[in-house]
């Protein structure tokens, strides 16, 4: 039997106005705007991304991740085959399989894939060294040539671009590993580019080239992501990742490939120019891409300090076009090797999510570093000490005054659901959903505490982890003969989803949302209710 209270017990306590008076206080002596009663959440409410290799693919750990907080396994195509992949993702999926029964309930973890991209790289080096030395004034070839492939040396390394020499001039410049090391081209002989080493360093293999004032003729995939992408679709995977998207045209080719094979699947960019992109970003992904991840390793093309400026101007226009942002790059760099994070580390977490982000993509931190699930818990920490501290009805504001009416009466509703959350502090949104669209125009709006996703499709309750503040609740009982009935046993489990994890309590109040009728889109239906 359903177990809500339609009358209202007797509230929990908030916090002492003399405490929020004196909290206030100290905060506007910061200039800081904090939500002082919104309490930290049990579990991060923001999209934690994990990257899955060999190395952190025992099921133990990845159950370990998993209870830590992570919601998306990312498997990248870069250095690997799709056979290889394929392995990995089945002994990841194995894992997940084996955690939830652990656990006794349905884990939905997603799964990403991330294509290589049109990215020029260098090739691997002779004898498998894991790093050459360059150093300043001495002079290096570059070649376009396969003979030199994996077999890179102080004197001559391979790049993967076959067009490159013929484009190349005297005096261009060329940046290696992120722009931490420069050439300077003196001239080509055939299929070589003879660079002069201008700022030396330590080279890793497979670094990126980034060529600076030169019209580079690269698509947005190349054919070893269309393979990847086919097999990608060939394993029901959630997600696909397209790095280094350059111009709108190239997100219209990722989607005719994907369009022939009528799959629904999850769509992220990875923007390459952030001072380009800032300006055109907002209507490139309008329409055309589901999620998109600024790349802020781009200090070789935009100056260093203009970079976070340019990061903030995109998380800002995502956030007004209701299009989920991810944030990457060495976050917790030096959580590699040891067991926590630096302090500036630390703080570049929390201003991202209180930023806007949506999620943060951890990539050498869990694929090769030595503790994946200390760093993930810790970022799942530093995400729930942001999210307390973001201004969450000042967000609502801004967002509604941004949808233009008319909206859609789903789309009005589901504002509505955010407003009342808002105003009776509710713990928890219980939306039960078809296809997702509702817990995603709800949390498109930022409320205040969690949205709890009850559906009974497996692969939208996986879709709903690439959301922030979207918890999914898979349900597997069979449908009840009467609808509403159904829809009571559904919230029900959403309910007792949300205690199990300690958000909700007795006597907290809940917001109820779902369609009058069986099926997508007719989601007109709120209600306010007290946990029993």
């Amino acid at each position: 039997m359903c177990s809500l209270m339609q009358h209202k017990p007797e509230p929990h306590k908030p916090l002492k106005m003399q405490d929020k008076a004196a909290f206030k206080e100290r905060l506007l002596d910061h200039n800081a705007s904090l939500d002082v009663d919104s309490p930290m959440s049990p579990i991060a409410l923001s999209t934690i991304i994990c990257t899955i290799t060999e190395k952190n693919s025992d099921p133990e750990l990845i159950g370990e991740m998993i209870s830590f907080g992570m919601k998306v396994a990312r498997f990248d195509m870069n250095y690997t085959t799709a056979s290889d992949q394929a392995i990995l993702i089945k002994k990841f999926r194995s894992g997940v399989l084996e955690y939830s029964k652990k656990i006794r309930k349905v884990c939905t973890v997603a799964i990403a894939i991330e294509l290589k991209g049109t990215v020029i790289s260098i090739g691997a080096f002779h004898n498998n060294v894991e790093k050459l030395n360059l150093k300043a004034g001495e002079v290096i070839m570059l070649s376009a040539s396969r003979a030199y492939d994996d077999c890179g040396t102080n004197e001559r390394i391979y790049v993967d671009y076959d067009e490159l020499p013929s484009i190349l001039q005297p005096k261009d410049k060329l940046y290696l590993h992120y722009g931490r090391i420069e050439l300077q081209v003196r001239g080509v002989v055939d299929n070589d580019i003879v660079c002069e080493i201008v700022t030396g360093g330590n080279l890793p293999p497979h670094t990126e080239l980034t060529v600076l004032g030169v019209p580079l003729n690269l698509s947005a995939i190349t054919e070893k992501d269309v393979e990847d992408l086919n097999f990608a679709l060939d394993a029901e995977v959630d997600a696909i990742i397209i790095p280094m998207v350059r111009t709108g045209s190239s997100v219209d080719e990722v989607r005719d490939i994907l369009g022939k094979r009528r799959y629904p699947m999850q769509i992220i960019f990875i923007f390459r120019n952030l001072e380009v992109h800032s300006s055109l970003a907002l209507e490139s992904i309008k329409g055309a891409c589901n999620f998109f991840i600024p790349f802020r390793l781009c200090h070789v093309e935009l100056s260093t300090e203009k970079v976070m400026q340019a990061q903030k101007s995109m998380v800002a226009r995502a956030n007004k076009a209701g299009k989920p942002v991810y944030a990457v790059t060495e976050y917790l760099n030096s959580m590699i090797h040891e067991n926590c994070p630096t302090f500036a580390e630390a703080t570049d977490v929390i201003n991202a999510v209180i930023e806007g982000v949506d999620g943060l993509i951890l990539e050498e931190e869990t694929a090769i570093g030595d503790h994946p699930g200390v760093v993930v818990q810790t970022l799942s920490q530093l995400c729930r000490e942001a999210e307390s501290q973001i201004w969450q009805s000042d967000i609502y504001s801004t967002l509604t005054n941004a949808a233009a009416p008319p909206v859609d009466p789903a789309h009005a509703i589901c504002m509505a659901a955010v407003e009342s959350s808002l105003k009776a502090h509710a713990s928890g949104i219980i939306v039960v959903t078809t296809s997702g669209k509702s817990a995603i125009l709800i949390a498109r709006y930022r409320p205040r505490c969690p949205v709890f996703a009850v559906t009974r499709y497996g692969a939208v309750a996986r879709k709903m982890n690439l959301y922030k503040s979207v918890l999914p609740v898979h349900v597997l009982s069979p449908p009840h003969p009467c609808w509403s009935k159904d829809v009571d046993l559904r919230m029900q489990e959403g309910i007792d989803y949300g205690k199990a994890i300690n958000i909700i309590k007795p006597g907290d109040a809940l917001i109820l949302v779902n369609s009058w009728r069986p099926g997508a889109g007719f989601t007109n239906n709120i209600r306010i209710v007290y946990a029993s």
